[in-house]
């Protein structure tokens, strides 16, 4: 039964998973009935401390969860800053470039800022591919302008910062 499950909707999965809780607790419910009529003398088990128990290790588990979703969405967060401080940084550099290279650096990156923006679940590989093949672009111009003088050093820096910020994002993303 465990290898359908994968096979089946969500909406069944829901439906199967909903009906073996309900029917558990049917069953629980029937048997504890039946017991208690059949031994009307015996008194009650400790329930409320093992359901405390069981509340307490939900409540536990539920925490943890959450905070591990927290930190997950904060250190995203926090590359997704970084790496738009490197593209300002990077766009604001390219006025130490020549001036045909400081357009087409430019350009590029807008153009990797329109791409990193429509990201989304379904395209995420196609997005980081454009991206990266934007950013050997921009890195090659860096290499470019760095053989003619030293002057495009701040740029390459800039270049290589959002190289290494957007690999931390592809990492942090999976």
């Amino acid at each position: 039964m465990l290898q359908t499950l994968p096979l089946l909707p969500m909406w069944a999965g829901a439906l199967v998973m909903g009906l073996l809780v309900f029917g558990s607790i049917l069953a629980g419910f029937w048997l504890g009935n039946r017991h208690r009529l059949r031994h009307p003398d015996r008194e009650a088990g400790p329930v409320g401390a093992a359901a405390g128990a069981c509340l307490g290790l939900l409540a536990f588990l539920l925490a943890f969860n959450f905070g591990t979703a927290t930190s997950r969405f904060e250190n995203r967060k926090s590359l997704l800053l970084e790496e738009a401080n490197a593209i300002h940084t990077a766009w604001l550099r390219a006025d130490l470039l020549e001036d045909a290279s400081a357009a087409r650096a430019r350009a590029l990156l807008a153009d990797y800022l329109e791409t990193r923006i429509r990201v989304n679940q379904d395209n995420v590989d196609d997005v980081i591919r454009e991206g990266e093949d934007i950013q050997d672009e921009l890195w090659a111009i860096a290499v470019a302008e760095l053989r003619a003088g030293p002057s495009a050093r701040l740029f390459a820096q800039s270049v290589n910062h959002l190289v290494d910020v957007q690999t931390e994002r592809v990492v942090h993303s999976l």
